[in-house]
């Protein structure tokens, strides 16, 4: 399998930013933080893309509930930083 790069982008994520908050993030139903949320799965499948041979528009279809699902079933030895990367994502497109 090819190498991802889940680096993260920026100062968005802190040490205090529980990453099990993922879901609660990923459920919401406010429409900035559904915005929010798909710009960071989009910046997901931009690393993971290629990895999965997943088409873009199947991707798209997927919730994004189920689209961190099925990255985590691809990559479970790499779970926090798919957490981590994803919340950063989230926070650096809500700020």
């Amino acid at each position: 399998m090819k190498k991802v790069d889940l680096s993260l982008a920026g100062n968005y994520l802190h040490e205090l930013d529980g990453l099990d908050e993922l879901e609660k993030l990923l459920m919401s139903d406010d429409s900035f933080s559904i915005t929010s949320m798909n710009c960071a799965m989009s910046a997901l499948f931009g690393r993971i893309g290629n990895v999965l041979e997943i088409d873009k528009a199947i991707y798209d279809q997927l919730s994004n509930t189920n689209k961190f699902y099925l990255v985590r079933g691809a990559f479970p030895d790499r779970e926090q930083e798919l957490r981590a990367f994803v919340i950063e994502r989230f926070y650096k497109f809500v700020s």
